[in-house]
């Protein structure tokens, strides 16, 4: 009976001892919110009311891309005259060099978004239907991923 007790209480010790050696395993991130730019190996956060954003590598430098979303290329659909609205959200990445203050270092690189143009991209005739035009045009690039939430691996 001794012996017996004696086993139970040295198995009981060991199952103890084998559940706590177990790490917790780190969730996955949920990467339906990530965009993620292959190219360079990183990850950006998108906002919680865009979820179909799409990029371009621009053809004159592998440093840029250019982000598009789906309530962008609406707005440039429904209004010709912005047609080049789009082309003001960059995200541009700097090796070594930092940009401007507004920048956020991941690794070796600093990412920065591009700069905004004026009224420019949705020129017309009437200038308060222009500028609301432009606040839209700058309120979905709010909306996109920027320097602020780029991230490696989530």
């Amino acid at each position: 009976m001794v012996t017996l007790g004696f086993i139970i209480a040295i198995a009981l010790v060991v199952a103890h001892h084998q559940k706590t050696l177990k790490a917790p395993q780190k969730p996955k991130a949920d990467l339906s919110k990530f965009l993620q730019v292959k190219e360079w190996d990183v990850y950006l956060e998108l906002p919680d009311t865009e979820s179909k954003v799409s990029y371009k590598i621009s053809a004159s430098d592998p440093n840029d891309i250019t982000l598009s979303s789906a309530a962008l290329d609406q707005l440039v659909a429904a209004h010709p005259e912005c047609a080049n609205a789009n082309t003001s959200t960059k995200i541009t990445r700097v090796k070594t060099t930092p940009p401007p203050s507004d920048n956020k270092q991941i690794g070796a690189y600093y990412y920065f978004d591009g700069a905004r143009p004026s009224v420019s991209p949705c020129i017309g005739t009437n200038i308060d239907q222009t500028q609301t035009l432009s606040n839209q045009a700058y309120d979905l690039w709010d909306k996109l991923p920027s320097y602020k939430n780029v991230v490696l691996n989530p």
